[in-house]
């Protein structure tokens, strides 16, 4: 313990010689330990005139929370974007202490970083976004505390495969061939916002640049299907009640245009990133039917795998597609709008289905103009009531009469 003297009563003079022996116990810890010229704590103590000051008064203390405290998302990165608080002090003295952080790796916030104003830090989407902070002793020669840091892997959008292209009825309806529709598959347990989302290849136009948007405002719940629509809600044969609410988990895009011959569609977010993407060129659907009658829609299996692969589709024909759970008029419409895809039914392929209606619309046409031939007959009849007669009355030679 090393003491030095001084007046009673304090003056100018009698603070230098405090900070004087203060730094000389500092430089003789330094020296005996070995430490380098970084800020650091000591334990040795100065006693000036019945006054005791520890060696490391000045050098403030930080410490670092963050919420959630553990990555919630795949691959180690947070879906739930992290916040981040901060706290100094010198031994429970927050005066006179500032806190800087910024998002580098320099070791060295103090130099160009924001200053903490003690609200929580969102740290932005990034892989890696490297955080670190320091508290400063601006009182007291800008002692400084250590730098903590943590590098954060962050991923608030949705993932590849959170969201599927899950319906097609790239046909149109029986009837209206403009009536398509695109059904979305939420695959987590929680809401994605999709405003901005865009799907290529679903718009007018030539290639995958030709894309359809959906606006802002809507959200794909967590588990559940959102539907898009080219004709509005009273235009399709879809068993639509009222109009396109937001709440409803559908909306209305004019420009869609499905090729019937196929092609390439690629779901994006706002951020451009490839969340699924749907067959792989123009030749041919690997399901749905387009018949004369009979419009059936590509659907997915439960089980979504790759959706560039055929293996991965099959078309709605369960006989429970095509009633008015899910449209206008049953009878040629074939598919789950906006509710989970069903399984098919192998008791009939839709070329086998399609036979049967033509030959059923056949019998149905034959009995209509069987109906028109007789009520044409039974006009003819009604407008000259002896013609029935008159073919057996030319044969018949005029009787003679008495005079």
């Amino acid at each position: 313990m090393i003491h030095f003297k001084s007046k009673p009563k304090f003056s100018m003079f009698s603070s230098i010689l405090r900070v004087s022996a203060a730094s000389f116990v500092v430089a003789m810890t330094i020296g005996a330990c070995g430490i380098g010229t970084t800020n650091s704590f000591f334990s040795d103590e100065v006693l000036l005139e019945g006054n005791t000051f520890k060696a490391g008064y000045w050098i403030p203390d930080i410490s670092m929370s963050v919420e959630p405290e553990e990555p919630d998302g795949k691959k180690g990165f947070y879906k739930t974007t992290p916040c981040v608080t901060l706290s100094a002090d010198i031994h429970g003295e927050k005066d006179g202490i500032d806190i800087f952080y910024e998002f580098s790796n320099d070791g060295n916030p103090i130099k160009g970083g924001k200053k903490y104003e003690g609200k929580c830090v969102k740290i932005p989407d990034g892989d890696p976004t490297h955080f670190q902070a320091q508290a400063v002793n601006e009182d007291n020669d800008d002692w400084k505390s250590e730098v903590v840091s943590k590098d954060f892997k962050v991923k608030t959008g949705a993932d590849e495969g959170d969201v599927v292209i899950n319906e097609l009825m790239w046909m149109g309806s029986f009837g209206d061939r403009d009536d398509e529709w695109i059904e979305l598959r939420n695959m987590t347990d929680e809401d994605i916002d999709i405003s901005g989302w865009r799907i290529l290849g679903a718009g007018k136009g030539s290639g995958e640049n030709a894309h359809i948007q959906i606006p802002n405002g809507y959200t794909i719940e967590a588990n559940g299907y959102f539907l898009l629509t080219k004709n509005k809600w009273n235009k399709t044969e879809i068993n639509l009640s009222e109009d396109l609410e937001k709440n409803e988990g559908r909306t209305n895009v004019s420009g869609m245009n499905l090729a019937d011959c196929g092609e390439k569609l690629v779901l994006e977010d706002k951020n451009k990133n490839v969340i699924d993407e749907v067959w792989k060129n123009d030749r041919h659907w690997p399901d749905g039917w387009h018949g004369i009658f009979l419009h059936m829609s590509m659907a997915r299996d439960g089980k979504p795998d790759d959706g560039t692969s055929s293996s991965s589709w099959h078309t709605c024909i369960n006989s429970k597609c095509n009633n008015k759970t899910y449209w206008r008029h049953e009878g040629l419409n074939f598919g789950t709008p906006g509710k989970a895809n069903l399984s098919p039914d192998n008791s009939d392929d839709p070329e086998i289905m399609e036979q049967k209606i033509a030959k059923e619309e056949d019998k149905k046409d034959e009995k209509k103009k069987d109906e028109e031939n007789q009520g044409s007959e039974k006009t003819k009849l009604e407008m000259n009531p002896t013609a029935e007669n008159s073919d057996a009355g030319e044969n018949v030679e005029p009787q003679a009469t008495e005079e």
